[in-house]
């Protein structure tokens, strides 16, 4: 942080150095998702239990996810910073919003590994989830929905095109940030 040479001081800062490790540890989370993951308690409040893991991330488990042991510990207050608690990460918001899950039966963000998924270029046979005047609004899975603009349909064939009926479409761009997916139909 600060470094004196005439005074032989150096002032150093662990949690500077940690926000260093926190994009590299964000992608390897990312790579091993659904994988159970032991952390730290660093605090509870009436909605949920903070946890620190993976040396420097922290996130939260919602009482609507705690397992039911734990729960019972949570609403008798009996849950203490440093103790050991065990989780899967359920979404990552950003690199300081992550929420965590002790349940099983949660399903985990589709838009986490949608690079995984998905390539660019490359055909997908979706549905039509709704349509409106500029455009298609095109579900490839639930939960990850990308926009045919009607551009790529052309206005007299938009019209054609109901809601549920199956399409093959071209994904073109992936934003996983911003939850976009860019549709075209493809040539045939």
């Amino acid at each position: 942080v600060s470094f004196s040479k005439e005074r032989k001081i150096m002032v150093v800062s662990h949690r500077a150095y940690l926000k260093t490790l926190i994009p590299e540890a964000i992608e390897t989370l990312k790579e091993n998702l659904m994988q159970d993951i032991v952390g730290t308690v660093t605090g509870s409040a009436k909605y949920g239990v903070f946890c620190e893991f993976n040396q420097c991330l922290t996130g939260m488990i919602h009482i609507n996810d705690l397992d039911g042991d734990t729960l019972a510990k949570h609403k008798k207050r009996e849950i203490q910073p440093g103790e050991e608690i065990k989780f899967k990460v359920k979404d990552i918001i950003s690199e300081t919003k992550i929420t965590l899950t002790q349940r099983d039966d949660v399903e985990i963000n589709p838009w986490l590994e949608i690079n995984k998924k998905y390539k660019v270029p490359s055909k997908v046979k979706a549905t039509v989830k709704t349509c409106k005047d500029y455009g298609l609004f095109i579900e490839l899975e639930t939960g990850v929905v990308g926009l045919l603009h009607v551009s790529e349909i052309g206005e007299d064939k938009i019209k054609t095109y109901k809601p549920k009926q199956e399409i093959d479409v071209l994904i073109t761009k992936i934003e996983e940030e911003t939850k976009k997916i860019f549709l075209k139909l493809p040539k045939e």
